[in-house]
């Protein structure tokens, strides 16, 4: 799948699949999520005593996670144009 992938990007930097991981745990930093849903998200084990203590699954709060960064990449590959903005012809 990734040749695949890489065919169509012609151009763009050799990248790997971590590279996506880290991407994503970089936009959820800016997105209302809490640090440890964020890691939990890209499959981070919680540190110390956390693993131990805390049972709870975070479904909900991961599929709002998940739900907040569909919306930002779709944001950014499918942009909306405000209503008020209109296109001006180009000049020949």
């Amino acid at each position: 799948m990734k040749e695949k992938i890489d065919a169509a990007m012609r151009g763009v930097a050799p990248w790997r699949f971590h590279d996506l991981r880290r991407t994503m745990r970089t936009g959820l930093g800016g997105l209302p999520i809490p640090n440890n849903v964020a890691e939990i998200c890209i499959a981070h084990a919680q540190p110390g005593l956390h693993k131990v203590y805390d049972q709870h699954g975070y479904r909900e709060e991961k599929r709002r996670a998940f739900d907040l960064w569909a919306a930002r990449l779709l944001s950014i590959v499918e942009p909306v144009t405000p209503s008020n903005v209109i296109q001006i012809a180009a000049r020949t």
